[in-house]
């Protein structure tokens, strides 16, 4: 990713650290699919400039070694076969890839482990303990997850908790505590002054479905819908939402006073659990 500046014929060539950290904002926006769009963006500000402009140069050089080597294996395709050589590379340029799930999620938890010990501050290991909480839950370890993302949350970085709280969330529902999920959604929902009801919205709908209190859920998928009109930033959310809402009027599901939703239903997802941060199966361990 190019670094962008309004002086850039000034910049021969940016700062590795910077540009790696930039990098690993693009990939945080694109793939995390986290579904409170642009306001995301915050999560590696930190990482990037504050840590950029203490570092030494040398503790740099260490800390972007090892954030390039998580973002590689984050953007890593899962495929039976390796991805084909293009023309004019070599065996070794061909580009990283896992046969499966599970493997990728092995050597994340190793490649964010090494990122903890990189010394690079309290925001880039609140990111390493999101994304080795992200790891552990695909691995079926929700235990291990939640103890990580408590660890992001504890080191009190504001941009992460949102990612942070998400995740135990998830976990919290893949153990079959409801109650703590919901707790944690009414913590998001008073997060930065309410920039995130409307993802704690989302989620308390998603529960209510699992439960099968599916007109409330459905009645505040409606608000949210109406909600959501007025922040056309938040696109993935809008669209998650609108899903949930075609999957409940497909299924017949009334709002009380015995209304439909009104809306055209839009493609489904599979599952009451669509929309989640990382992909993969999530098991349980207690």
């Amino acid at each position: 990713m190019a670094l962008k500046t309004k002086h850039a014929k000034e910049v021969a060539q940016p700062d590795q650290f910077l540009t790696t950290s930039m990098q690993a904002v693009s990939w945080v926006e694109q793939n995390r699919r986290l579904v409170f769009g642009g306001l995301g963006l915050i999560l590696l500000l930190a990482v990037g400039w504050i840590a950029w402009n203490s570092m030494a140069q040398e503790r740099r050089a260490k800390v972007t070694r090892r954030l390039a080597a998580v973002l590689e294996v984050e953007r890593a395709e899962v495929s039976a076969e390796p991805p084909p050589l293009q023309e004019g590379q070599d065996e070794e340029d061909r580009p990283l890839s896992f046969r499966t799930q599970r493997q990728k999620a092995e050597r994340l938890v190793k490649r964010y482990k090494e990122l903890l010990t990189a010394d690079g501050g309290k925001e880039l290991d609140a990111f390493a303990h999101v994304g080795l909480g992200g790891a552990y839950s695909s691995l079926g370890r929700q235990a291990d997850a939640q103890k990580e993302y408590e660890a992001a949350i504890a080191l009190g970085s504001e941009a992460l908790a949102p990612y942070a709280i998400e995740g135990l969330v998830y976990v919290y529902e893949a153990r079959d505590k409801r109650r703590e999920a919901l707790a944690k959604l009414d913590e998001l929902k008073t997060l930065r002054d309410g920039a995130y009801r409307h993802l704690a919205t989302y989620h308390i709908a998603r529960l209510e479905i699992a439960e099968g209190k599916k007109a409330h859920a459905l009645e505040l998928l409606q608000k949210l819908q109406h909600d959501l009109a007025e922040t056309p930033e938040l696109t993935y959310l809008r669209e998650q939402a609108g899903a949930l809402v075609g999957q409940l009027e497909a299924e017949g599901v009334m709002v009380a006073g015995g209304r439909s939703g009104g809306t055209a239903p839009v493609k489904h997802l599979k599952g009451a659990k669509a929309g989640r941060s990382r992909e993969g199966e999530r098991g349980e361990d207690d």
